[in-house]
């Protein structure tokens, strides 16, 4: 269930055109990682750090929905 989920939000931040951010982030979606973490993925998205946290917010929210239709 879980890695249907996954594979849904991978499925739509393709056709977004937000690949790369999603492949950049995944690791955050957990919550579990460190504040400077957020500052490498914004440089390396060329994005600033603020907005890779609203991105990854946003993607947390779109998950727990995706999850629960899962459900």
């Amino acid at each position: 269930m879980l890695q249907k989920t996954i594979i849904e939000l991978v499925r739509e931040c393709g056709s977004n055109g937000k690949a790369a951010l999603f492949h950049e982030v995944r690791n955050l979606l957990s919550g579990e990682r460190e504040r400077e973490v957020y500052g490498d993925s914004a440089r390396r998205l060329a994005m600033g750090e603020g907005a890779v946290r609203v991105a990854v917010h946003r993607l947390r929210e779109r998950y727990g929905e995706l999850l629960r239709q899962e459900i």
